[in-house]
C-alpha cells in the first residue's frame, strides 16, 4: 500500500493503528504470525505498553516498529477498554 500510494510504511501503519484504536476491525492474522504475537506480548509486558522502543530493544530489532505499533493498538491495555 505504502509504495503504491507514495507514502512511508510508518505513515500507513500509523493510520491503520489509529483505525484499530477507533474500533475498526482488522484481520491481524494477515499482519503477524502467532510466534510474533507471543514475542510482542512478552516484550510489551516486560517493557511496558507505552513504549515501542522498549519492546523493540527487548526483541533486538527482530520485529519492526510498524508491526509493534499495530500490535499495541490491537492488543494493548487501551484496546481492552474499548
Amino acid at each position: 500500500i505504502a509504495s503504491a500510494r507514495g507514502f512511508a510504511e510508518s505513515t500507513i501503519s500509523g493510520h491503520i493503528a489509529s483505525a484499530i484504536e477507533a474500533g475498526e476491525s482488522v484481520d491481524l492474522a494477515r499482519c503477524f504470525t502467532p510466534d510474533e504475537e507471543r514475542d510482542m506480548t512478552a516484550a510489551f509486558e516486560k517493557a511496558g505498553w507505552q513504549t515501542l522502543s522498549g519492546a523493540h530493544d527487548i526483541l533486538r530489532g527482530r520485529i519492526d516498529y510498524n508491526k509493534l505499533r499495530l500490535f499495541r493498538a490491537a492488543r494493548g491495555p487501551r484496546s481492552q477498554n474499548a
